[in-house]
């Protein structure tokens, strides 16, 4: 798995929650460094909320498990603003998308572990979760800081999985919509599920 290498290069503990998955990326993903934390059909929100729960650091990244071109830069440029105070939350945008459509939607986030696990309704929030996260960022006026990651690319759920996938993505953003009063623009364009959270501990003092 080319995302856990690269986390693992960056020199970050991994934790991959797998929900469910019958390809075989459990094992995959501990043969590249990995620990796996098994947690079938929760859905993404609860696969989050469970990888940050069993986290111990201050600081977590959160990525989409089958990005490509990521690099240990991408990593660093996502985690240093959260360890080093100056942003709450870090959102990264990735080559096909719109800068609203991260803030909303990007599976690519960094922010202190509690932060995450405040989110209300995260553990349902399901496809979701990011557009949980965000209105929860929003409303308690957190700094959110997006990040652009060159070169890096996501498959949005329309390429993956076709119809059903179109339909999904334009569910996630009403539910965007309706939980932040932010109208997105229809062709924004959103990630996958995120089965890595690459863990980044934090040498400031804790919030």
């Amino acid at each position: 798995m080319a995302v856990v290498a690269v986390a693992r290069r960056a020199g970050l503990p991994v934790l991959v929650v797998d929900d469910g998955s019958t390809d075989g990326t459990a094992d995959v993903a501990e043969a590249a460094g990995a620990s796996v934390l098994r947690a079938p059909h929760g859905g993404k929100g609860a696969a989050m909320a469970a990888g940050a729960a069993l986290s111990t650091a201050d600081v977590v990244v959160f990525l989409d498990a089958d990005l490509t071109g990521l690099q240990p830069g991408h990593l660093a440029a996502l985690a240093e603003p959260v360890v080093a105070g100056t942003a709450d939350v870090t959102v990264g945008q990735v080559d096909h998308q719109t800068e609203a459509g991260a803030l909303a939607l990007s599976g690519q986030r960094a922010m202190r572990r509690m932060d995450a696990l405040r989110t209300p309704g995260l553990q349902r929030a399901g496809y979701g979760a990011e557009g949980a996260m965000a209105a929860h960022a929003r409303a308690a006026g957190a700094r959110v800081v997006v990040v652009r990651l060159e070169g890096v690319f996501h498959r949005t759920k329309a390429q993956k999985w076709g119809l059903a996938g179109l339909v999904a993505e334009g569910r996630t953003q009403a539910d965007f919509a309706l939980q932040s009063g932010v109208l997105l623009p229809a062709t924004v364009l959103m990630g996958g599920a995120a089965l890595v959270v690459a863990v980044a501990e934090a040498s400031g003092r804790r919030r």
